[in-house]
């Protein structure tokens, strides 16, 4: 598999990330009731976008592997999480955008 889009269904209960497939490019999973706590450190290295905004997850840090090779770009609710950092500790820039209701992370 290497798209998931799975937007606006109502999906509820929390997600793991550990095991998707290392094939997967894309996952939007936006707009759903998705709770919990979100675990970036096992996303594929293939993946280049993952879209998790407009859900019920909340958590005071967000770990982002230091390696992140490939992905492009994560976007999430930006009242929902309180810092970005990865795992040696450094902040991860995050950019605030459409109506500063998101964050995402930008990887040139």
């Amino acid at each position: 598999m290497k798209f998931l889009f799975a937007s606006s269904n109502e999906f509820s209960g929390s997600i793991d990330l550990s095991s998707l497939p290392g094939s997967l490019l894309a996952m939007v999973l936006d707009n759903n009731c998705l709770s919990g706590g979100v675990d970036f450190l096992f996303l594929p290295h293939a993946l280049l976008r993952c879209s998790l905004h407009q859900n019920d997850f909340r958590q005071e840090v967000v770990v982002f592997r230091r390696d992140r090779p490939k992905i492009l770009n994560v976007s999430l609710d930006n009242s929902k999480f309180q810092s970005f950092v990865d795992t040696h500790g450094s902040e991860v820039p995050m950019h605030v955008v459409a109506d500063e209701k998101i964050v995402a992370l930008y990887i040139d």
